[in-house]
């Protein structure tokens, strides 16, 4: 059984039976929507059919448009897959951004997909577009956001300007056409970069008008080039041109190549007025090249985002016996961007903090939220809810994000959520509802941002979406209902610690080392149980464990030298999480000895897999 502070996955439920209504045993499912109460549904048994919307939007060249959707099989069956795209019409030719997906689960089991599609020319249109896979299951969609970046050539197709080598460094930047070894992550380019100075790399410059308080937040898509992996720096934004610099940065190692893109992600926040936004990549100094694509940056609608004004624009519920504290980065509790994080618990239901922010919303629009959460201190298992409603209407409309058995210290965690108005609005809500008497949770990086979708979450019938014209396509906007269905998922299971013997070299000094690893996994989520040397090893044997993917820590490589050290990082690494996909790269290395090296491969609902390298 998982421990208290494992995360259930609070969109499935079971239920008891109504008499009568289905065999004895046969278990009840809600079919939730990802936030909100409805969500979209497309099968198509023609090439090119599905699902689409189209709106009005002006691009010109060197503009960036950005989209995520979240996607699901609808149950019973399992392993849609097909592609989320958006195009750039209405100019000379057409400009697309693709995310394909496939393997999908159902019921609470989304998946996040993005693209970005930059104009090559002036366009006057942009089409939302799925394409489910011709005959497969069909595909729930829900959460469609939609906005543009601020980053101007963010998907490298328009050349290499505005990007630049950092001047006085010895810096390499080029662009490259996509291939089918090396695709693009979005459109058919991207770019490449790498340094032996120190603070080289390539920034572009922008300018923006921030105010204290104003947060402004963006992603990026890396990988190391060509046949090496590893590459490793920093992803940056800096506000620039005030009394002083604003900046914040997320850092990354250990990248794979080819299709192994990974998603970076930062935010800032004004302390004084600026005039400018920098956007600046930061390889490390002799990394391997590292190739970025995709970069996206956008200003948050959350005021005091990322909590550097101290509580400024953030409250206590009132009425309620709730605490709120900002408290500055540590090494023993680092902030997730920034210098700064806020906490909050509370004694009664309801309690937490929010803050309200003016805003204008019609029926159909869309306001999609993120936030970042932990548990405080050394415990662990916070839960509660983020939530955003949109107020001062006939009545208010929420939508939600629950989470429940967060780690701490460096282990953050990414909240999403979005919430559609089906009537008119004047003000929007973030609010944070802590579990009554639950762990301490700290917060940081909230962005929440409009989204150029017209019903994005379905909440106001079916249109403007249609099915592709003259396809034989199926498309209707669902309401959340219960499902009968055959046996449930199988509970959590937790193995008993299971070897995992690294690969024995065949040299005459072969560093003869195993480790035995328990793992506990739920669904898409393995847990990493116990760590520990089985037998003995040298002295001076150098440990390193480098994780690719999206459900990887926040320090994606650790390492450590010397037996006791070895042991040392072994035993910090319990609790660790990993997502389906994820994979884990263990090298173990010591003077005199071959080394020895093994990836293991997270998977749906299994034992990770073992690849001897």
């Amino acid at each position: 059984m998982w421990g208290a502070a494992w995360p259930a996955v609070a969109v499935t439920i079971v239920l008891a039976a109504a008499p009568g209504a289905r065999a004895a045993g046969a278990p009840v499912y809600t079919e939730a929507a990802h936030s909100g109460s409805y969500y979209g549904s497309t099968s198509t048994t023609s090439p090119g059919g599905g699902t689409l919307e189209d709106m009005a939007l002006n691009t010109t060249a060197g503009q960036v448009v950005c989209a995520s959707a979240w996607v699901r099989t609808d149950y019973p069956s399992t392993g849609a897959s097909g592609a989320f795209d958006i195009w750039l019409r209405g100019g000379g030719r057409s400009d697309q951004g693709q995310a394909v997906y496939g393997g999908l689960g159902n019921l609470g089991n989304w998946s996040q997909v993005h693209a970005c599609a930059e104009a090559t020319s002036s366009h006057s249109g942009l089409r939302v577009q799925f394409y489910p896979s011709r005959g497969a299951s069909a595909v729930d969609m829900d959460d469609i956001d939609v906005h543009e970046s601020l980053a101007v050539n963010g998907g490298f197709e328009d050349g290499s300007s505005p990007w630049r080598p950092y001047p006085g460094t010895h810096s390499n930047f080029s662009i490259y056409a996509g291939s089918a070894t090396a695709p693009a992550h979005g459109g058919t380019h991207f770019a490449a970069t790498n340094t032996s100075s120190p603070g080289g790399g390539i920034y572009e410059d922008v300018a923006l008008d921030t105010s204290p308080g104003q947060t402004v937040c963006g992603s990026a898509w890396v990988r190391t080039e060509g046949s090496a992996t590893g590459a490793a720096g920093q992803f940056a934004l800096w506000l620039t041109g005030g009394a002083h610099s604003d900046g914040a940065s997320a850092g990354y190692s250990a990248l794979g190549n080819g299709a192994h893109w990974s998603e970076l992600q930062t935010c800032v926040e004004a302390t004084v007025a600026h005039t400018g936004l920098r956007v600046q990549f930061y390889p490390g100094r002799g990394s391997p090249t590292v190739e970025i694509d995709d970069v996206d940056v956008h200003e948050s609608l959350a005021v005091n985002g990322g909590f550097e004004d101290g509580g400024s624009h953030w409250a206590a519920y009132p009425g309620t016996h709730s605490n709120f504290s900002v408290y500055a980065s540590s090494s023993a509790a680092p902030a997730r961007s920034g210098t700064h994080f806020a906490a909050t618990n509370t004694a009664s239901p309801g309690g937490g903090i929010y803050q309200d922010v003016a805003l204008d919303t019609s029926p159909g629009q869309t306001v999609c939220g993120s936030a970042w959460v932990r548990t405080e201190g050394s415990a662990t298992g916070a839960s509660g809810a983020f939530d955003l409603w949109l107020q001062g209407g006939a009545r208010s409309q929420a939508g939600a994000a629950r989470y429940s058995g967060l780690g701490n210290g460096a282990h953050w965690s990414e909240l999403q959520t979005c919430v559609e108005a089906t009537v008119a609005h004047t003000g929007l809500r973030v609010q944070f509802y802590p579990g009554r008497g639950s762990p301490t949770v700290e917060i940081d990086d909230v962005d929440v941002l409009e989204s150029l979708a017209v019903n994005g979450g379905f909440e106001d019938g079916s249109g403007p979406w249609s099915t592709y014209p003259n396809t034989d396509s199926t498309y209707d906007a669902v309401l959340a209902h219960l499902v009968t269905g055959p046996a449930p998922p199988p509970p959590p299971v937790v193995t008993t610690p299971v070897p995992t013997p690294l690969p024995r070299p065949t040299a005459r000094h072969a560093l003869k080392v195993r480790l035995s690893l328990a793992w506990t996994w739920r669904y898409a989520v393995t847990r990493l149980d116990r760590a520990e040397i089985v037998g003995g090893l040298p002295g001076r044997t150098r440990a390193t464990f480098g994780c690719r993917g999206r459900g990887c820590p926040r320090h994606r490589t650790i390492s450590a030298s010397g037996a006791r050290h070895v042991k040392r990082l072994l035993k910090s690494m319990r609790g660790r999480r990993y997502r389906a996909g994820d994979v884990l790269r263990i090298t173990l290395t010591a003077p005199g000895y071959g080394a020895e090296r093994a990836e293991l491969v997270f998977r749906y609902g299994r034992l990770p897999k073992v690849r001897l390298l």
